[in-house]
């Protein structure tokens, strides 16, 4: 017997949602109704509009995560430009070459 594990993601739920349309239907055409017709026709108009909403989040978080990684990108050259200026600072005060 399969064993039931719920969907962890948003992308995971609508992979469950399209099998259970999917395998609904093909129960029906079997003569085997697990499942109600209202709720397969339920599921069939909620989820397209789920599986935009998640595209359309998709984008917006890979848009974001660009500048996240952009804006890491020049917290480490500033620091990094930071570390050098403060090295050669304190090689002038106690007289060594910088780092």
């Amino acid at each position: 017997m399969s064993k039931y594990e719920a969907p962890r993601s948003d992308a995971e739920r609508l992979t469950v949602i399209k099998k259970s349309i999917e395998t609904g239907q093909a129960d029906r055409l079997a003569g085997l109704n697990y499942l109600e017709v209202d709720l397969l026709t339920q599921l069939g108009i909620f989820a397209p509009k789920f599986a935009s909403a998640l595209d359309a989040t998709g984008s917006f978080f890979t848009s974001r995560a660009k500048l996240d990684f952009i804006h890491r990108k020049v917290v480490i050259q500033r620091n990094t430009m930071l570390l050098r200026s403060v090295s050669i600072v304190w090689a002038r005060v106690f007289h060594c070459p910088p780092v």
